[in-house]
């Protein structure tokens, strides 16, 4: 596609900074998953709360 429209015009393949942003997506999606930036110990604290206030409706 980048051939096709004009590349001459600019050195620099816009596919590349398609794939440069949606890396960084990728990323810090990764992080956020796999404990990146405290990320974990929120999900764990907000796990327990969810589960206490299902306990606490059973009784």
């Amino acid at each position: 596609m980048w051939a096709v429209t004009g590349r001459e015009s600019n050195p620099i393949p816009w596919p590349l900074w398609v794939t440069f942003f949606w890396g960084f997506g990728v990323l810090m999606r990764g992080l956020r998953v796999y404990g990146g930036f405290g990320w974990a110990q929120l999900s764990a604290r907000e796990y327990e709360k969810l589960v206490r206030e299902q306990q606490n409706a059973l009784r």
